[in-house]
Protein backbone atom coordinates (compact mmCIF):
# COMPACT_ATOMS: atom_id res chain seq x y z
CA UNK A 1 0.00 0.00 0.00
CA UNK A 2 1.24 3.48 -0.83
CA UNK A 3 0.03 6.79 0.58
CA UNK A 4 1.19 9.85 -1.26
CA UNK A 5 1.03 13.48 -0.18
CA UNK A 6 2.16 16.80 -1.55
CA UNK A 7 4.35 19.01 0.63
CA UNK A 8 6.28 22.26 0.49
CA UNK A 9 8.65 24.30 2.61
CA UNK A 10 7.61 27.69 3.98
CA UNK A 11 9.49 29.67 6.63
CA UNK A 12 11.87 26.73 7.13
CA UNK A 13 9.01 24.37 8.00
CA UNK A 14 7.84 21.31 6.10
CA UNK A 15 4.11 21.68 5.43
CA UNK A 16 1.94 18.83 4.12
CA UNK A 17 -1.09 19.62 2.01
CA UNK A 18 -4.29 18.05 3.40
CA UNK A 19 -2.31 17.20 6.52
CA UNK A 20 -5.27 16.08 8.64
CA UNK A 21 -6.61 13.75 5.94
CA UNK A 22 -3.16 12.22 5.47
CA UNK A 23 -2.72 11.71 9.21
CA UNK A 24 -6.15 10.06 9.48
CA UNK A 25 -5.33 7.77 6.58
CA UNK A 26 -1.99 6.82 8.14
CA UNK A 27 -3.64 6.15 11.50
CA UNK A 28 -6.21 3.88 9.83
CA UNK A 29 -3.43 1.65 8.44
CA UNK A 30 -2.11 0.74 11.86
CA UNK A 31 1.41 1.50 10.71
CA UNK A 32 3.74 2.50 13.51
CA UNK A 33 6.79 3.21 11.37
CA UNK A 34 7.11 3.99 7.68
CA UNK A 35 9.61 5.18 5.10
CA UNK A 36 9.20 8.68 3.73
CA UNK A 37 10.48 9.48 0.22
CA UNK A 38 10.80 13.01 -1.14
CA UNK A 39 10.83 13.74 -4.85
CA UNK A 40 10.73 17.00 -6.75
CA UNK A 41 7.24 17.95 -7.87
CA UNK A 42 6.85 17.67 -11.61
CA UNK A 43 4.28 19.21 -13.84
CA UNK A 44 2.13 16.48 -15.36
CA UNK A 45 0.32 16.95 -18.62
CA UNK A 46 -2.38 19.54 -18.61
CA UNK A 47 -6.11 19.12 -19.07
CA UNK A 48 -5.73 20.78 -22.49
CA UNK A 49 -3.01 18.31 -23.50
CA UNK A 50 -5.26 15.45 -22.39
CA UNK A 51 -8.20 16.77 -24.45
CA UNK A 52 -5.95 17.13 -27.51
CA UNK A 53 -4.53 13.63 -27.02
CA UNK A 54 -7.88 11.84 -26.78
CA UNK A 55 -9.89 14.16 -29.04
CA UNK A 56 -7.39 14.53 -31.88
CA UNK A 57 -4.44 12.13 -31.67
CA UNK A 58 -6.21 8.98 -30.49
CA UNK A 59 -9.28 9.77 -32.61
CA UNK A 60 -7.27 10.23 -35.82
CA UNK A 61 -5.10 7.14 -35.34
CA UNK A 62 -8.17 5.07 -34.44
CA UNK A 63 -10.04 6.33 -37.54
CA UNK A 64 -7.08 5.38 -39.73
CA UNK A 65 -6.91 1.89 -38.15
CA UNK A 66 -10.62 1.48 -38.91
CA UNK A 67 -10.07 2.65 -42.53
CA UNK A 68 -7.41 -0.06 -42.78
CA UNK A 69 -9.98 -2.68 -41.73
CA UNK A 70 -9.27 -2.95 -38.01
CA UNK A 71 -12.14 -2.35 -35.62
CA UNK A 72 -10.47 -0.91 -32.53
CA UNK A 73 -11.69 1.17 -29.62
CA UNK A 74 -10.13 4.40 -28.44
CA UNK A 75 -8.71 2.54 -25.43
CA UNK A 76 -7.16 -0.15 -27.66
CA UNK A 77 -5.63 2.57 -29.82
CA UNK A 78 -4.20 4.24 -26.71
CA UNK A 79 -2.81 0.88 -25.50
CA UNK A 80 -1.17 0.29 -28.90
CA UNK A 81 0.51 3.70 -28.82
CA UNK A 82 1.80 3.15 -25.28
CA UNK A 83 3.23 -0.21 -26.38
CA UNK A 84 4.99 1.38 -29.34
CA UNK A 85 6.04 4.78 -28.02
CA UNK A 86 6.01 4.76 -24.18
CA UNK A 87 7.59 1.61 -22.84
CA UNK A 88 10.38 0.12 -20.78
CA UNK A 89 12.48 -2.68 -22.22
CA UNK A 90 14.01 -5.61 -20.41
CA UNK A 91 16.12 -8.49 -21.68
CA UNK A 92 15.80 -12.18 -20.90
CA UNK A 93 19.43 -12.97 -20.08
CA UNK A 94 19.02 -16.65 -21.03
CA UNK A 95 17.47 -16.18 -24.48
CA UNK A 96 18.42 -12.60 -25.34
CA UNK A 97 14.77 -11.86 -26.04
CA UNK A 98 13.78 -8.24 -25.57
CA UNK A 99 10.41 -7.46 -23.99
CA UNK A 100 8.56 -4.17 -23.94
CA UNK A 101 6.37 -3.18 -21.02
CA UNK A 102 4.02 -0.28 -21.82
CA UNK A 103 4.07 2.52 -19.27
CA UNK A 104 1.28 4.79 -18.13
CA UNK A 105 1.12 8.14 -19.91
CA UNK A 106 -0.55 9.71 -16.87
CA UNK A 107 2.78 10.15 -15.11
CA UNK A 108 4.57 11.85 -17.99
CA UNK A 109 5.67 15.43 -17.48
CA UNK A 110 4.41 17.99 -19.98
CA UNK A 111 7.76 17.82 -21.79
CA UNK A 112 7.82 14.00 -21.86
CA UNK A 113 4.23 13.99 -23.09
CA UNK A 114 5.13 16.34 -25.96
CA UNK A 115 7.98 13.96 -26.94
CA UNK A 116 5.49 11.06 -26.86
CA UNK A 117 3.10 13.00 -29.12
CA UNK A 118 5.92 13.84 -31.55
CA UNK A 119 6.74 10.13 -31.92
CA UNK A 120 3.08 9.37 -32.67
CA UNK A 121 2.89 12.22 -35.19
CA UNK A 122 6.01 10.97 -36.99
CA UNK A 123 4.73 7.37 -37.06
CA UNK A 124 1.33 8.53 -38.28
CA UNK A 125 2.89 10.54 -41.10
CA UNK A 126 5.41 7.90 -42.21
CA UNK A 127 3.43 4.68 -41.68
CA UNK A 128 -0.27 5.53 -41.55
CA UNK A 129 -0.07 8.32 -44.15
CA UNK A 130 -2.02 10.81 -42.01
CA UNK A 131 -1.01 14.21 -40.72
CA UNK A 132 -1.89 14.80 -37.08
CA UNK A 133 -2.05 18.56 -36.54
CA UNK A 134 -0.23 20.30 -33.72
CA UNK A 135 -2.34 21.55 -30.81
CA UNK A 136 -4.31 24.65 -31.75
CA UNK A 137 -3.98 24.02 -35.49
CA UNK A 138 -7.38 24.21 -37.20
CA UNK A 139 -8.49 20.94 -38.77
CA UNK A 140 -11.70 19.26 -39.98
CA UNK A 141 -12.44 15.61 -39.35
CA UNK A 142 -15.22 13.43 -40.71
CA UNK A 143 -16.06 10.94 -37.99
Amino acid sequence: MKIQASAYIKDNQLLIRNRHAIINELLSTGWIEMDVVFSKKKKNRSYEQNKYYWGVVVAMVRLRFIELGNQVSAEETHDYMKQEFNYREFVDEKTGAIYRVPLSTANLTTSQFMDYLAKIQQFSSEVLDINIPDPGQQVEMNL
